[in-house]
């Protein structure tokens, strides 16, 4: 009975000194822009956003919503082609907002310019004119950069130049 006791005292030791061994700190090291690169791809993955780009709350026309998964989908990018070629001053984007593919038509910052889009729209697919609707949504609006014209120095001094 004794020698159970001291084998019991004696792996109990043991044990708790093993398990005392294996606590310390774990260091780890990131590389900054690694980091950076999954952040800014998580964040991209579901929008179309490009870094020349900014967000602006603005109208859209909704014409097309449904939640009949495989057909959804294929209906939706069917409709997308076809606005594109009818309409190729707007953009067509097809959203997946669980369980909806819907298509909506257009980057307007007003109302009135998404009022505009609606009736041609329902001019053109009269028979869908109950489901085309204007939403409003934070959209994502490219920003684009004309280059300005600069004149010499020597001219521009001319120009500014105070006759006597």
């Amino acid at each position: 009975m004794k020698l159970k006791t001291i084998v019991t005292t004696i792996i109990c030791l043991f044990a708790a000194t093993s398990l005392r061994a294996q606590m310390g700190t774990v260091s780890t090291y990131h590389n900054e822009k690694l980091n950076n690169l999954l952040y800014l791809e998580k964040s991209k993955k579901y929008t179309n956003e490009t870094e020349e780009s900014i967000h602006a709350t603005g109208y859209r026309v909704q014409i097309y919503s449904s939640n009949a998964s495989r057909q959804a989908k294929e209906i939706a990018f069917k409709w997308k082609e076809d606005i594109e070629k009818k309409f190729p001053e707007y953009k067509v984007y097809v959203q997946y907002q669980a369980p909806f593919w819907k298509v909506r038509v257009g980057d307007f910052t007003h109302y009135g310019e998404s009022t505009t889009c609606s009736h041609l729209l329902k001019q053109a697919y009269p028979k869908e004119s109950s489901e085309i609707i204007i939403v409003k949504e934070k959209q994502v609006k490219p920003i684009y950069f004309q280059p300005i014209e600069t004149q010499p120095v020597d001219s521009l001094t001319h120009a500014f130049s105070i006759e006597d």
